[in-house]
């Protein structure tokens, strides 16, 4: 945090870390010269009041604070500790990103049961379905009479009631 700016961190972030922290209160100097290598340059005649680091060690966060003594620098650096970005937004730009986080989850959330009626409109349609397959009679289509060939000269039968003049006509003909 640079000399000109002792800005607290909004509310939600202002309270003491629920992770372990290990504060380190040192000059300005030794401030400003620990925390250079790990933040963006600062205009010239500008220091750093303080930084922090997180860090893992056997799966467990700890945040490491560098500052000078001031409680207000104190509480800043412990608002990092919370979660509140480096760029410091402000109650206002924190207050939007949380509702905008709070739309996207019920967004999905109704995405999920939106998803989850058409599912459950697809099966209840499946079976209205099955129930109509299974209500409809069933429907026998005409039979066909099916011919066997003669067995004695080969020639397809022909009907009894035929008069034999057009049998011998029709025979005639084909020959």
């Amino acid at each position: 945090m640079p000399v000109t700016g002792f800005d607290l961190p909004p509310p939600i972030y202002d309270h003491r870390p629920s992770i372990p922290v290990i504060e380190h209160i040192l000059s300005l100097e030794e401030v400003t010269k620990t925390c250079t290598p790990f933040l963006p340059p600062l205009p010239l005649g500008q220091s750093w009041l303080g930084c922090n680091l997180h860090r893992f060690v056997d799966g467990k966060e700890f945040c490491i604070i560098y500052r000078v003594a001031n409680d207000r620098v104190k509480r800043h650096e412990q608002g990092h500790c919370n979660g509140w970005a480096g760029d410091h937004p402000s109650v206002e730009q924190v207050a939007k990103q949380a509702a905008e986080l709070e739309f996207r989850k019920q967004e999905a959330y109704l995405k999920g049961k939106q998803n989850a009626v058409i599912a459950q409109a697809a099966e209840v349609k499946r079976d209205l379905m099955r129930e109509v397959i299974v209500a409809t009679p069933k429907r026998t289509l005409p039979q066909t009479p099916v011919l066997h060939p003669n067995t004695t000269n080969g020639l397809l039968p022909w009907p009894d009631n035929a008069p034999v003049t057009d049998l011998k006509q029709v025979l005639g003909i084909a020959k």
